[in-house]
């Protein structure tokens, strides 16, 4: 229970990052909620997004293919 807190706290310390233009920071938020909880889809939609800011588009696209894998009806995905 305690590493599901922790990852939706790095997720929101990651939408921060995001708000004020920091996707490397983000990415690096992100990337410990994944380790925390690797399976929930949004940690890496938002990581997606951070990597596509910072226009690294192999590894936007390895996330969203994962987000896909995760969850394919997702609203976001279809």
């Amino acid at each position: 229970m305690i590493f599901l807190r922790q990852a939706e706290e790095s997720k929101i310390q990651g939408n921060e990052c995001m708000k004020n233009d920091k996707f490397f920071e983000a990415i690096l938020h992100y990337t410990k909620a994944i380790k925390l909880e690797s399976d929930n889809p949004p940690f890496y939609s938002n990581r997606s997004l951070a990597f596509l800011k910072i226009q690294q588009y192999n590894y936007a696209l390895e996330d969203a293919k994962t987000v896909i894998k995760l969850m394919p009806k997702w609203m976001k995905v279809e």
